[in-house]
């Protein structure tokens, strides 16, 4: 019975091994993978145990590298950020506190608008207004961010409030 036990821990060690090879993974994507595979429950854990022990698990690297991502490639704002971090399976204590701050969120608001709206020169003010707002609440930005981020923008231009 133990060799078949032993079996089982190889199986899931070798499997774990080649999917960590690709890309990490959080703790919490490699139980989901690994119980879609049939392995029993208590295998699972004590490998993923031996794993994160070893080093070949980190929730916080891996939560580092996507919230790098999210910034830097996909632009997105702190919520859309947090959610992406939760769907991978990062506990709650660490992405509280690997999130950017204020200053950051409305820095990295100014720069999408900068990179993202030379296409709307020719429209109106509020046309333009208008997509800037909708782009920044569609990469995940709060309201406060994104009103700070319009009023700025207004100022650069010399709009008036309408």
């Amino acid at each position: 019975m133990r060799s078949t036990q032993d079996n089982t821990a190889n199986e899931i060690r070798k499997y774990c091994y080649r999917l960590l090879n690709n890309r990490d993974y959080t703790k919490a994507e490699l139980y989901k993978k690994l119980t879609a595979r049939g392995y029993p429950t208590e295998d699972i854990e004590e490998e993923l145990l031996r794993l994160k022990e070893l080093g070949f698990i980190d929730d916080r690297r891996v939560a580092r590298l996507i919230l790098s991502h999210c910034e830097n490639y996909r632009h997105l704002g702190a919520f859309a950020c947090k959610e992406e971090l939760r769907a991978r399976g990062i506990a709650r204590d660490i992405i509280e506190e690997l999130t950017f701050t204020a200053e950051r969120e409305l820095e990295k608001g100014i720069e999408l608008v900068n990179k993202k709206t030379a296409y709307l020169k020719k429209f109106p003010v509020y046309v333009k207004l208008n997509k800037m707002y909708e782009l920044l609440y569609r990469h995940g930005f709060d309201s406060e961010t994104i009103s700070q981020v319009l009023r700025q923008y207004k100022e650069e231009e010399k709009y008036e409030d309408y």
